[in-house]
């Protein structure tokens, strides 16, 4: 029987070297933001002179997920109730959504539908931390959006070799990650931690990225790892979007008992997901 190739370091490289960076819009935000001089008119300005980015930014902004009980009008409005840090990541995740057409059609993959399952995750994510760590409600939703990003570009720069990690699967009811180790070399967390840490973005996204399977760092608890490796169970669960696989990992114990979750939350929680994904989807896919 033929052995199956894996992939180099160099095709690894060279493909998160051929990914596009982030828009110019994100790359002003960043700039303006770290100015100490700036003002919330000055970070708005930048942003609403995309007039596309502008208007989700608003669209997102208005969804149930965020709790606003008064209609945002204006991105100086998104910025003073949602705050600087949360409107960033709302441009950074349209920005990378926007990276792949969403409708492209790959053997047995359609971005869309990875896209569904990253979105559910964002939203689960945002969910679990307003019970567990309030702190983290500005991180979570992005961290949720970009953890599989590492499949994307395994998709659209090996599709052939992607697909064979798919047959695996179906083959042998592994886990994406265990399939992709043994078909490829190298997983989905892997390359997203690199490519992350390509456009400079936040520890806590990269973290989220490379450590939302095992939950934990190198053994060592992580708020936002941790609420994105069981909202992950929790989408897969609710059966939003595609990850790739169907399996439901079991969550890890001790990231269980540190976020203490209510006894049946997904149970008591999984149609209030629903809702709010169905309109985060009709918001940022249409």
């Amino acid at each position: 029987m033929k052995t199956q190739k894996m992939l180099s370091e160099n095709q690894i490289l060279e493909a998160i070297n051929s990914v596009p960076t982030l828009p110019s819009v994100y790359q002003n935000i960043i700039r303006v933001m770290t100015d100490k001089r700036s003002t919330v008119d000055d970070i708005a300005e930048v942003i609403s002179k995309d007039q596309a980015a502008a208007l989700k930014v608003l669209k997102v902004a208005n969804s149930p997920i965020f709790g606003i009980t008064r209609t945002i009008t204006t991105v100086h409005d998104a910025i003073m109730y949602l705050g600087f840090v949360e409107v960033r990541n709302i441009v950074v995740a349209l920005s990378v959504i926007n990276l792949v057409e969403k409708n492209k059609k790959f053997k047995k993959f359609r971005p869309r539908d990875f896209w569904k399952h990253s979105l559910a995750v964002g939203v689960a994510s945002r969910m679990i931390a307003q019970y567990t760590d309030r702190s983290a409600l500005d991180k979570v939703f992005l961290a949720g959006i970009l953890h599989d990003v590492g499949k994307l570009v395994l998709l659209v720069y090996f599709e052939d070799d992607y697909m064979k990690v798919l047959d695996y699967i179906q083959k042998n009811r592994v886990f994406l990650v265990e399939a992709e180790k043994n078909v490829l070399g190298f997983t989905h967390c892997e390359v997203g931690q690199r490519l992350l840490t390509k456009w400079h973005l936040a520890d806590y996204l990269v973290n989220a990225v490379a450590y939302h399977e095992e939950g934990m760092i190198n053994g060592k608890f992580d708020s936002v790892v941790g609420i994105v490796h069981i909202a992950n169970i929790f989408a897969r669960a609710t059966s939003l979007g595609n990850p790739g696989d169907n399996l439901i990992p079991e969550p890890n114990h001790e990231i269980w008992a540190k976020i203490n979750l209510p006894e049946k939350f997904f149970e008591e929680k999984k149609d209030e997901l629903k809702i709010y994904f169905n309109e985060i989807v009709s918001t940022i896919l249409s």
